[in-house]
């Protein structure tokens, strides 16, 4: 991870503190990246490992499978860079199996020896300004929380080049990412049945990364969909998800909401309470988003009292 990047996490950890709230934002863009200034780059696994934790990780996921999971191939957050002259932004990511965070997304570890899976949260804003949250079914991951609707994981497919046929030995493996933007247009028509043409891709905008910081412990990259429909026209698809609701956009519905949530941790995805922070940023601005995370933080530090 660059220099620039490093330092844009430490001065967001300092100003914001968002770990009281579950979850903490590596990047934030309160105007949001359209899908041409948004990259995904490969490159290597850093997960810090070894031989007794990667047995470990086999057997759990040997026993305690269940059967609606398979260990797919996924992609793990490796950090970003963004340049504030073009105002684009890189995402690198490297190849990891979902067993690994089976195992190891329930242990409170440092984020260098976590999976860190990388999903996408998508924001729906409705006509009559209302956002779709949907409550997790069982035999799902985060079963029984509140959650973003949709939401999932960024696939990634192998690329077979030329040398890796010929039977050149170490040959990098190459891993094809999809975008965010894809990524969030897949996952909305597998969860959500909705008036097709009221998606368009080209109007997502990416408006931060988000770490589930009290549990889990992944990445989600949250991207915020205007949609040309009534909330009225979306119905939940699939079994996904038991039961959905509407949040109100506006500031003080948003700021009651994360308040809600903030209490009980357990109730809602750390990545939902990060969406609806990112939210108020982007339709409220940045300074308000600042003002709204101390608040917020300060009357649940003071209520824990």
């Amino acid at each position: 991870m660059s220099k620039a990047s490093r330092r844009n996490l430490r001065i967001l950890k300092n100003k914001h503190p968002e770990h009281i709230l579950g979850f903490e934002t590596d990047f934030v863009s309160s105007e949001g990246l359209p899908p041409e200034k948004v990259h995904m780059i490969q490159t290597r696994n850093t997960r810090k490992t070894d031989k007794v934790v990667e047995d470990e990780i086999r057997t759990y996921w040997r026993e305690n499978q269940r059967p609606r999971m398979f260990d797919g191939d996924r992609a793990r957050f490796e950090g970003f860079h963004y340049d504030e002259k073009s105002h684009e932004l890189k995402i690198f990511y490297s190849h990891e199996k979902y067993r690994s965070y089976f195992c190891l997304g329930d242990k409170n570890l440092p984020r260098s020896r976590q999976a860190l899976l990388l999903s996408i949260n998508g924001v729906l804003v409705t006509r009559d300004n209302l956002i779709p949250v949907g409550f997790r079914g069982a035999e799902t991951n985060q079963e029984g929380i509140w959650h973003i609707v949709p939401a999932g994981y960024i696939d990634i497919s192998p690329v077979i080049g030329k040398a890796v046929r010929k039977g050149m030995s170490g040959f990098p493996e190459t891993w094809l990412s999809e975008t965010p933007y894809t990524a969030t247009e897949r996952e909305l028509h597998e969860e959500l049945s909705l008036p097709k043409e009221s998606v368009n891709v080209s109007r997502m905008r990416l408006l931060g990364i988000v770490f589930n910081s009290n549990r889990d412990f992944d990445t989600t990259i949250c991207v915020v969909v205007p949609v040309d429909c009534h909330s009225s026209e979306i119905t939940l698809k699939g079994d996904e998800h038991v039961t959905m609701r509407f949040l109100k956009t506006s500031l003080n519905d948003l700021k009651e909401e994360l308040i809600r949530q903030s209490r009980d941790l357990s109730t809602s995805s750390g990545h939902l309470r990060g969406d609806i922070a990112l939210t108020i940023a982007h339709l409220y601005g940045q300074s308000e988003y600042m003002k709204t995370i101390e608040s917020v933080s300060r009357e649940i530090s003071t209520a824990s009292y």
